[in-house]
């Protein structure tokens, strides 16, 4: 529901008068985004805006408040405890706790809550219908019938004033530096000073502004006034209501009105309206934000307007065409552009356009009044006193560059060469790398820096040096040129931006570490009077801070109001003003470097909530707050208060007693499932676009531990525990000592009696043998038997004994079984560092599985290969073994070698110990037996 004013029929009529006598000034301000109900707004009609300590921004509307960080509005209705209806006014007291202003009293918002004055402050539930606060903390509730006014030690006073009519109907309030304060409303403008109020002029007063120069000035019904001499003085050219003002960091007044804003500026007046892009004309409030938004509150939403940082033009603005090849001014301030159809000349605020047929792809405005246009159809045109007149005699009709050199000579840039025009003649250069030329500058000791397709030339006297990609230059494609005042040259090409300076060139491009520019192709290079860099790119400007180690300071895009993001070769121009100008396909874009406000400080960043599981926490009741161990699954929610450029802003965080180091997003929420107990600390910090890392806002908390992982039940259970495994210790080496004394007994008695008892035998049975003359060959079965007895048995005495348990004493033995063999056989046995396996221990059933493997392998070594060399190799890495028994004989085919038995039990063996065995062999080519397993 619209609420009307109590002087509905005097504000109407002073409406109707509204006039803007002042002429427009040229810069063509914007509305850059309007804020409404659909992009979260509590309602419409916003009636005041507040930047408060946090950076947040908050709206008062006509029913209910809402506070904006940049991207995302928050809003508080009387379901929050707001009274309900319009919030009038907004301020923040020095103990930070933020006053609103309502038709039905002050509200007070603190750690969350709005909360009621105390019963003794005299407000009551009456309407406030300012809030205004003094230099020294006093803040001051203007009502329709006086003043009451909160101490900064929170004690509230009613004001006696003495002097006010009976119903002054009080509608703003100022507390001057000087100790004066100043009131307004329907019955006029007052001073009041040691309680006594002066009248300095009737009339309605809406609004009372002290600016930083000291200067007190009132909106009226009547337009704006200023105080001089104790009395008020009207500005000339601003008639009508001025419903609020508010003054910019750069000295802008901005005056709210019935019919848009009025922006007062030193050079003159601009207005904001529906034409300019605002919602609606009707403006209750404007605010600057500490990082240079501006914000319009209107009936319909709020506007943020883009403070003429970048001004632009375009078809659907006035341009006769879209896509701006070049730029230059003349000596009268004028600007010529070259576009793709004509060369657009901009006079007494409009534009006009001459050679409507040609392509103007470069434009230079010499010194003595002459407009040089380079079009890519018919070449060169001079154009004077209006008229435009070609000159021949070019290399090419297709002409890409234009540049006045100090001494007033032109060259010109062509598709097929370079000529200079100097005292009406025009003369060919010889010797260039290339025929294409993009660019020029000037050089040192009057020589000229050229941009070619084959790379970059210093031209001197006709003398030619050439730099290209093998001396460091980024690429042979040379788009522009910029000298440093520093003495360095900055070199745009198709593959990033080279400096050189002292003899080197160092590329900044896309892909590189350190800082990066947003596109490989730069077509365009300005220098403003701080000594940065912009290039021009095809995805926007890029702002570069060359000094030192550089770094890209910012990027000019679509949302800071450029028409496009994609440059034209050669586009770019630096204003006598020391605006800078970019031509892209869309258009022209005008920076203005001086009233860029300069980030002093990064955007600031709040958490702005934490969810554990599906329950959403309070931020009061977190700090430092202790979880159970169950409860470990966090989502936790920040906001970066950026208004300026919300697109740009960028977070990192990190949970510290987890994450190791910063981890970068654009997003605003960041979760963490099955945390272990202990303490963390969540921090996250903010940055707009490539600036600075703001201060972190944090939040510690800790998760307990399970009551088995407290260190007193650690300890006890720690005790308990290494009791108990001390006992079975204890135990188990006494088993495996009465183990090993079981088996070295057995070894023993295996080797005294019985292996004596078969030597006996086989003895016995030869001279049985020799005393019959042979008469009983099964004598000799019996001591061949006997002996095999023996040579088993001796194995077993080896496998059972504990003291040859080492892996070792398994290949020693398997050497020293076939050593007589290998010496009959004339076979060399090769075995290497088997010395290094002396302390690997093996169980006795591995042990002897792999003896039987590699027995069986040597085995059919000796009686099948008719090899002269066998080579046993043993690799260990860890608990990986690898067994590898290699001979140069005849080999076999693998496949056929399989039919037999021998090579299964060998593989069975191989498995039975958890390992794998393979065969590698081919006929002619040796055979090689690989067992691969890891140790028990």
């Amino acid at each position: 529901m619209l609420v009307m004013p109590r002087w509905p029929i005097a504000l109407l009529a002073s409406a109707v008068l509204f006039l803007l006598e002042a002429c427009p000034a040229e810069a063509q301000v914007r509305v850059r985004r309007n804020l409404t109900v659909d992009d979260g707004l509590a309602q419409s009609q916003v009636l005041t805006l507040f930047e408060d300590r946090d950076g947040y921004l908050w709206a008062g509307t006509n029913d209910g408040v809402s506070r904006f960080d940049g991207s995302r509005f928050t809003s508080f209705q009387s379901s929050d405890g707001l009274p309900p209806g319009p919030v009038r006014a907004v301020r923040q007291s020095a103990d930070g706790a933020l006053f609103f202003a309502t038709d039905r009293g002050v509200s007070i918002y603190r750690d969350g809550r709005f909360t009621p004055p105390p019963a003794d402050s005299g407000l009551g539930e009456g309407e406030i219908a300012a809030l205004a606060q003094s230099p020294d903390g006093d803040l001051y509730f203007v009502r329709p019938g006086g003043v009451s006014v909160r101490r900064p030690d929170g004690r509230f006073e009613r004001l006696a004033v003495r002097g006010l009519p009976e119903k002054p109907w009080l509608m703003a309030a100022l507390p001057a530096r000087d100790g004066t304060l100043f009131l307004g409303g329907e019955a006029g403008a007052f001073a009041v000073r040691s309680g006594e109020a002066r009248q300095l002029a009737d009339g309605m007063v809406f609004a009372i502004h002290q600016a930083r120069d000291g200067a007190v000035r009132f909106g009226t019904d009547q337009g704006l006034s200023v105080l001089r001499n104790g009395a008020l003085e009207p500005v000339p050219g601003i008639a009508g209501p001025v419903l609020h003002i508010a003054e910019g960091s750069d000295g802008t007044l901005y005056l709210s009105t019935h019919s848009g804003v009025l922006l007062l500026r030193a050079s003159g007046l601009d207005r904001i309206t529906t034409a300019n892009g605002l919602i609606w004309d009707q403006v209750h409030a404007v605010t600057e934000t500490r990082d240079g938004a501006v914000y319009i509150a209107t009936e319909r939403g709020i506007g943020i307007y883009d403070r003429g940082l970048v001004e632009s033009w375009t078809a659907d603005t006035g341009l006769p065409e879209g896509v701006v090849w070049s730029i230059a001014e003349d000596g009268r301030g004028e600007t010529w552009l070259g576009m793709d159809r004509g060369l657009a000349h901009r006079r007494d605020g409009r534009w006009e356009t001459l050679l409507r047929e040609e392509t103007v792809r470069a434009v230079v405005a010499a010194r003595d009044g002459r407009i040089y246009a380079g079009t890519q159809e018919s070449g060169l045109w001079r154009i004077e006193d209006g008229r435009a007149r070609p000159l021949p005699g070019l290399p090419d009709r297709f002409v890409r560059a234009l540049w006045e050199a100090p001494d007033g000579a032109l060259w010109i840039g062509t598709n097929r060469g370079t000529a200079v025009l100097q005292d009406g003649r025009i003369r060919k250069l010889e010797g260039l790398p290339s025929p294409m030329v993009t660019s020029f500058a000037a050089g040192p000791g009057g020589s000229v820096w050229i941009g070619t397709y084959g790379g970059l030339v210093l031209w001197k006297d006709r003398a030619v040096r050439v730099w290209t990609e093998h001396d460091g230059l980024a690429d042979d494609a040379v788009w522009s040129i910029l000298p440093g005042r520093d003495g360095s040259l900055r070199v745009g090409t198709a593959r990033g931006l080279s400096v050189l300076r002292d003899g080197r060139f160092r590329t900044i491009d896309a892909q590189g570490p350190g800082p990066r520019l947003t596109n490989d192709t730069v077509y365009c290079l300005l220098e403003d009077a701080a000594g940065r860099v912009y290039a021009s790119t095809n995805r926007g400007v890029n702002v570069l801070d060359l000094r030192a180690e550089p770094q890209v300071v910012r990027i000019l895009e679509r949302a800071d109001g450029l028409s496009s993001i994609e440059g034209n070769l050669g586009a770019c121009h630096r204003d006598a003003r020391g605006r800078l100008w970019f031509g892209n396909v869309s258009g022209v874009s005008v920076y203005d470097p001086a009233r860029e406000l300069g980030r002093r400080e990064p955007p600031r960043v709040r958490i702005a909530g934490v969810r554990l599981f599906d329950k959403d926490l309070p931020l009061s009741a977190m700090a430092e707050r202790s979880f159970g161990y169950r409860d470990n699954y966090f989502q936790l929610a920040f906001a970066g208060i950026e208004h300026a450029a919300p697109h740009r802003l960028r977070y990192r965080y990190r949970l510290a007693g987890l994450d190791r180091g910063w981890t970068e997003t654009d997003r605003g929420s960041v979760q963490y499932t099955n945390l272990d107990p202990g303490q963390y600390r969540f921090e996250v910090q903010a940055a707009s676009g490539t600036g600075p890392w703001s201060a972190p806002a944090a939040l510690p908390f800790a998760i307990q531990s399970p009551i088995w992982r407290r260190w007193w039940f650690v300890l006890l259970a720690a005790l308990a525990l290494g009791s108990a495994v001390a006992s079975v210790l204890a135990l188990r080496v006494r088993q495996l000592l009465a183990l090993e004394r079981l088996r070295t007994a057995i070894a023993a008695d295996l080797h005294d009696h019985i292996g004596a008892g078969l030597t006996e035998i086989a003895i016995l049975s030869e001279i049985v043998a020799h005393r019959t003359g042979g008469a009983a060959p099964e004598m000799g079965k019996v001591a061949d038997t006997a002996r095999q007895l023996l040579d088993k048995m001796n194995e077993i005495v080896w496998l059972v004994n504990p003291r040859r348990d080492s892996l070792h004493d398994l290949f020693v033995r398997l050497k020293d079984s076939y050593s007589e063999l290998f010496s009959h056989a004339g076979v060399l046995f090769r075995a290497t560092n088997l010395s290094l396996f002396e302390r690997v221990r093996l169980p006795m059933s591995y042990r002897e599985n792999l003896y039987l493997i590699f027995k069986e392998a040597l085995n059919n070594s000796l009686r099948h290969s008719g090899c002269q060399e066998i080579e046993l190799s043993v690799a260990l890495q860890g608990r990986r073994l690898e067994v590898v028994l290699r001979d140069d004989g005849r080999g076999f085919d693998a496949v056929e070698g399989r039919r037999g038995n021998g090579l299964d039990n060998m593989k069975s063996r191989a498995e039975r110990i958890g390992g794998r065995l393979s065969i590698e062999a081919g006929q002619g080519a040796g055979t090689a037996i690989r067992f691969v397993g890891a140790l028990p």
